[in-house]
């Protein structure tokens, strides 16, 4: 995945080598485009992170649409130092009502059909 950076903040994303393409069409890029390049025209590389730790039965992991810059802490003044990388980040918020009710139904449906399996094998073999 990538994106379009200008000024440290997103343009588009995502962002693809056929958006680099026609948003510079005056340009001869090589078929291969290089970090180089990404760089040159404000095309940034963008990592997922992994699922935080969370309660499946409580919570759920809601990844962010757009990118930011990956940050290693704050500096002196309480400024962030930002790693270079773009990151998609991830958050656990809690289920709702309706989306537990809505799991609860499903896997009560899950196991009736389960059961009709069961009843179906045993009545046939």
């Amino acid at each position: 995945m990538y994106a379009k950076i200008n000024g440290g903040t997103v343009v588009k994303f995502p962002y693809t080598f056929g958006d680099l393409r026609k948003d510079n069409s005056n340009v001869s890029f090589p078929k291969n485009i290089t970090q180089g390049i990404m760089q040159k025209y404000g095309m940034v590389s963008v990592h997922t992170v992994d699922d935080p730790e969370f309660d499946t039965l409580t919570h759920k992991v809601v990844q962010a649409s757009t990118p930011t810059r990956e940050s290693s802490g704050n500096d002196f003044d309480g400024n962030p130092i930002h790693t270079g990388r773009w990151i998609l980040t991830k958050t656990v918020v809690a289920l709702t009502a309706e989306e537990i009710a809505d799991r609860d139904a499903s896997v009560a449906t899950a196991n009736i059909n389960k059961s009709e399996f069961s009843f179906f094998i045993e009545f046939f073999t």
